[in-house]
C-alpha cells in the first residue's frame, strides 16, 4: 500500500507541529537558548578557532557560556549585572545552557569549565580557612604543601560549589575543582583577622563523564591532612 502523499500546507503545519513537540522536549528555558557560532579568525590573526556561545537571558542577567573546541573547555560569564552573582543563580542559568551545549557535543568525555564570577566561593572558602587548623593566619599560607593545591583540595572536600556540581551531576558527570593561580588575600575581621584568599582570578573546574557510583564520592580520608 503506498503511503498517502501530503498536499504543501499539510506538511508545513506537521513540520511546524514537529518544531513545537522539540521545543517542549528541551524545556522552555533550553529552547531560549541563543547559538552564535564565530568563524575562525584570518591567519595572523589573533582569535578563538571555531568558538560557540550558548546565551540565555534572565531579568537583568544574561549568561554566556562560550565553547572553544580545540581546549574543550566551556566559560561561563554574566552580564548586565554587577558582581558577584550567586553560586546559586549561576547554577540555575548554566543549566539550560548545558544542556543545550550537550545536544550538539553529546557524551563529551571530559570538560574544562572556567568560572569568570566565582566571589562567593571564595567567600566559602575563606570561611573554611578561619577555623582551619592546617591553614597559618599569619603568613596566609598552608602548614604544608603547595598553596593552589590545598585551595582546590579545600573546595573540594567541603563541596563549596555544590550547585553548580549538582548541574553537572544530573548530567552524568563527576565535576571537581581542578586549578588555583594568581590569588590575592588579605585580612578579613570575619575571618578572625586572619590572612585568607579574597580573590582568585584564575580557578578551574574538571567535569569526567562517570558511572553514578564515581559521581559523588567522599574525599578520601588520607588526603584530610592537607586540606582544612
Amino acid at each position: 500500500m503506498r503511503a498517502p502523499v501530503l498536499a504543501l500546507p499539510q506538511m508545513r503545519r506537521l513540520a511546524v507541529l514537529c518544531l513545537v513537540l522539540a521545543l517542549g522536549a528541551a524545556g522552555p528555558e533550553q529552547a531560549d537558548v541563543r547559538v552564535d557560532r564565530f568563524a575562525d579568525p584570518l591567519p595572523g590573526n589573533i582569535g578563538l578557532h571555531g568558538e560557540q556561545r550558548y546565551s540565555l537571558v534572565r531579568g537583568d542577567v544574561t549568561a554566556i557560556l562560550s565553547y572553544v573546541p580545540t581546549s574543550v573547555t566551556l566559560t561561563l560569564r554574566m552580564e548586565g549585572r554587577p558582581p558577584p552573582v550567586s553560586t546559586a543563580e549561576q547554577a540555575s542559568l548554566l543549566e539550560p545552557l548545558l544542556a543545550r551545549f550537550l545536544e550538539d557535543h553529546p557524551k563529551t568525555p571530559r570538560i574544562t569549565l572556567l568560572l569568570t564570577d566565582h566571589a562567593q566561593i571564595v567567600a566559602r572558602l575563606a570561611a573554611v580557612l578561619a577555623s582551619c587548623a592546617n591553614w597559618n593566619g599569619r603568613t596566609g599560607r598552608p602548614a604544608r604543601g603547595a598553596l593552589g593545591q590545598f585551595l582546590v583540595d579545600t573546595i573540594n572536600r567541603h563541596d563549596l560549589v555544590a550547585e553548580i556540581t549538582r548541574v553537572f551531576d544530573d548530567l552524568g558527570y563527576r565535576f571537581t575543582a581542578q586549578g588555583a593561580s594568581m590569588i590575592s588575600e588579605a585580612r578579613l575581621l570575619d575571618a578572625h583577622n586572619k590572612l585568607v584568599p579574597t580573590e582568585i582570578t584564575y580557578l578551574s573546574f574538571v567535569a569526567e563523564l562517570s558511572p553514578e557510583t564515581q559521581r559523588r564520592t567522599p574525599w578520601p580520608t588520607q588526603f584530610h591532612r592537607s586540606t582544612c
